[in-house]
């Protein structure tokens, strides 16, 4: 049970207090979409008291679901490699998101608006335990408008701060959003996002301002980083005593923002630089913080270490990552040895021919990402010269989608990737013969449509994830992964002509095995006890083996059994009882 120590604070949030009576501020019978904040120390159970509300209030409302960490860590590792606004991710919280509210479990999406657009008439209900990326809850519950009438947005947390900035309070504390200032306000708020410092020199210079001086300042706003922002966040970047320390902020703020920790480590390790110190450094002068295993820079401080490359000496930059320079650059080939890394979104820019030698001259490049964040099909807008044969060999992270090629370069000599990222690529095939592949983790071809082979990875002794999503032309998967392995990651779903997975590929080692959507795979994999996630439904799969152990299994999905005792053996291999 709950009551209401505090009434209605900033912006239309209400604050509970778990106290002990009854949760008299949800008002289930008034009209508007309201946001109600749970709030209280932890481990006094607020979770507990939350799900009971949850069972208690669910029926008054046309759909409801009840979001925590789980519901989403999911998606997150599935998406491992990606930007935190990648839209794909988005796209697919999206989905599994409409599908939980509205009990509907093949739900088609194709865009980001869809959850206003299927839920603007429905009176929901959404329960918010515990979670507090804001990426992902702008993804989920970024509007009130997508909500119909009556909606409930319940969010609980131990952060009262996390609940004003969910509410989007306005600068000044002691005065009211000025009349028609709302939106405008919402917009400044948004894009200052929860950085104090940015709200406190964006409010001495809005405040006592008009209308249109506000309207005025929002396009310098979105287009960078105000000039007195930019100063006050300086302080701490220049505050920092240590090169080292300078040089991995800027590598997070070109290239990392949103990276596992893990794969930071891995990409900076033969740079000289010491990197878990200087990750301590840079968190202790508040430019970063790590939430849940992540490397997090905020936009504003981003685009401050963005802003401190672009003034080098174009000779002198070590990254390039804005796009008409680097559009510059790759069609006349004058790149220089300086250059470390590339992160370009072909989003921002037309066709663009490369020169073949657009990277003969930049030897030391390390980390190459040519990325979209739309998740279909299109025409290739980069095309590369005929002769082009030529990919640096110290290249550590090589991303990038649409490749337009039917295979890599022959000289290029990929020993020293830890990521392989090629999704949406014209690749027919890789490479040719056995390679080297040491260092590689990560290898993701997603929606490669004419991929037909697979080379052999036998020398990818520490390959973790292989996502095939998609390559619907994929007829056979490589004859050997070695054994012991460390693949805990295989993604095949949609690889429409696959119909076996090889027993030479050992999966000793897997935890998430997606074969959804391989319509001619009539074979059940030999999977081992470590499995804990197996997706194998629409499948041509009608026989389960019986010597099946799934006793570490949390998520299943597979269409159901032709007989009773195949779908009771089943339930036996998960150690259910009948």
């Amino acid at each position: 049970m709950l009551s209401t120590a505090l009434s209605l604070l900033e912006s239309d949030i209400i604050f509970l207090i778990v106290r002990g009576n009854e949760a008299a501020m949800i008002e289930l019978d008034a009209e508007e979409v309201r946001m109600v904040g749970l709030w209280g120390s932890s481990g006094i159970g607020k979770t507990t008291i939350a799900r009971v509300l949850f069972q208690r209030i669910s029926r008054h409302f046309r759909g409801s679901i009840f979001i925590d960490r789980a519901f989403v860590s999911q998606t997150m590792e599935i998406f491992n490699a990606a930007n935190r606004d990648d839209y794909n991710m988005k796209l697919h919280l999206q989905r599994n998101f409409l599908s939980e509210i509205l009990g509907k479990g093949d739900i088609k999406i194709n865009h980001l608006n869809a959850v206003g657009e299927r839920l603007k008439n429905q009176k929901v209900l959404i329960f918010i335990d515990d979670f507090d990326d804001q990426v992902v809850l702008d993804a989920l519950i970024g509007q009130a408008q997508w909500f119909g009438s009556g909606s409930r947005i319940i969010v609980v947390t131990n952060d009262k701060h996390f609940l004003r900035v969910m509410g989007l309070i306005t600068f000044t504390r002691k005065n009211a959003t000025p009349e028609g200032f709302k939106e405008i306000v919402v917009k400044v708020t948004g894009l200052a996002g929860s950085l104090p410092l940015d709200l406190c020199v964006l409010g001495s210079s809005l405040q006592g301002r008009d209308k249109e001086y506000w309207m005025d300042l929002l396009p310098n706003l979105q287009n960078g980083i105000d000039g007195k922002i930019e100063k006050s966040l300086r302080v701490s970047y220049d505050g920092l005593s240590s090169k080292g320390d300078k040089a991995i902020f800027r590598h997070i703020a070109c290239l990392f923002n949103g990276e596992k920790v893990t794969y930071l480590k891995l990409f900076l390790a033969d740079s000289g630089l010491s990197v878990n110190v200087g990750m301590e450094n840079l968190a202790d002068k508040s430019l970063i913080h790590v939430s849940r295993g992540r490397v997090e820079m905020h936009r504003l401080l981003q685009e401050m270490g963005r802003s401190i490359v672009r003034r080098e000496e174009p000779e002198k930059r070590e990254f390039l990552v804005d796009s008409q320079g680097i559009c510059d650059v790759l069609s006349e080939g004058i790149g220089t040895p300086k250059v470390l890394g590339i992160s370009l979104n072909i989003d921002e820019i037309g066709e663009l021919y490369l020169h073949e030698d657009a990277f003969t001259r930049m030897r030391n490049l390390r980390f190459l990402k040519i990325y979209t964040i739309h998740g279909f099909i299109r025409e290739v807008k980069l095309q590369l010269h005929e002769n082009f044969d030529y990919l640096l060999p110290k290249l550590i992270l090589l991303h990038w989608d649409e490749y337009p090629m039917r295979c890599l370069p022959s000289k290029f000599r990929p020993e020293n990737l830890v990521r392989l990222i090629m999704k949406y690529s014209k690749l027919e095939k890789l490479w040719e013969g056995i390679v080297e592949l040491p260092c590689l983790k990560n290898m993701n071809l997603w929606g490669s449509q004419n991929l037909i082979e697979m080379p052999d990875l036998s020398k990818a002794t520490n390959l973790e994830t292989l996502c095939l999503d998609d390559c619907y032309s994929l007829v056979k998967l490589p004859s050997s992964i070695p054994h012991p392995n460390k693949l805990m990651k295989l993604y095949l779903r949609d690889c429409r002509n696959l119909e076996s997975i090889p027993i030479g590929i050992s999966l000793t080692s897997i935890k998430e095995l997606y074969l959804d959507g391989c319509s001619r795979l009539r074979n059940f994999p030999q999977i081992s006890t470590n499995i804990l996630d197996l997706r194998v439904d629409k499948t041509s799969i009608e026989e389960i083996p019986s010597n099946l152990n799934l006793e570490n299994l949390y998520h299943l999905r597979m269409t159901e059994p032709k007989s009773k005792k195949q779908w009771e053996r089943v339930l036996v291999c998960m150690h259910f009882q009948t």
